[in-house]
């Protein structure tokens, strides 16, 4: 895993990558499990690379189910 540092604070994330059929890199990401979603964002264009980070994120609680 990757540390990751966006706008949002500093995650633990996984970076994935994706290539087009010739093998050029096309789209990164970092999935970070402890808030369960991306965290950055980075595709590459023609014209040149695109990147999108997490500004903000809420964590919802979980509920116990009753016993």
């Amino acid at each position: 895993m990757d540390a990751v540092t966006v706008p949002a604070g500093t995650f633990h994330a996984f970076h994935i990558t994706g290539k087009d059929p010739t093998g050029r890199l096309v789209r990164e990401y970092w999935y970070a499990p402890d808030i369960k979603g991306l965290v950055k964002q980075r595709v590459f264009h023609p014209y040149g690379v695109e990147d999108r980070e997490l500004v903000e994120y809420t964590l919802k609680a979980t509920i116990a189910p009753a016993p």
